[in-house]
């Protein structure tokens, strides 16, 4: 088992047996990883536990398809895209940026939701 194994495996293992009813995970594969050792502490989705992942980019393709927070990917490289390239025109000009991403929820099965995704799916 790889390191990503070993850190899910221990995280899996502070879960309180029986008691936790929700996890935001910091990204798919490792909320895929915990609904996998989800049982070992007693814990069912589905059946109490409810996850959301951050990043949806495999989360539909999970079982059970995992309810998600999904960026403006997209969006926010071009956006640095089009800074950098204004500033290697003219690296004197140093403009102040306020950019507002607003993520989406995509609502899936691992939080008891029906299949349905909120705003864009700018990934």
């Amino acid at each position: 088992m790889g390191r990503l194994g070993g850190r899910l495996r221990h995280r899996a293992a502070t879960l309180p047996r029986g008691r936790s009813k929700a996890l935001f995970v910091h990204s798919d594969s490792e909320a895929i990883g915990m609904v996998e050792r989800a049982p070992d502490r007693g814990l069912t989705v589905r059946g109490g536990l409810a996850v959301v992942s951050y990043d949806d980019e495999v989360a539909a393709a999970s079982g059970p398809p995992l309810t998600a927070v999904r960026t403006q990917r997209r969006r926010l490289g071009s956006q640095a895209a089009e800074t950098v390239l204004a500033r290697m025109a003219d690296p004197t000009k140093r403009p102040t940026h306020c950019l507002e991403l607003w993520p989406t929820l995509a609502v899936r099965a691992s939080c008891g939701g029906e299949e349905r995704a909120s705003s864009s799916s700018d990934g």
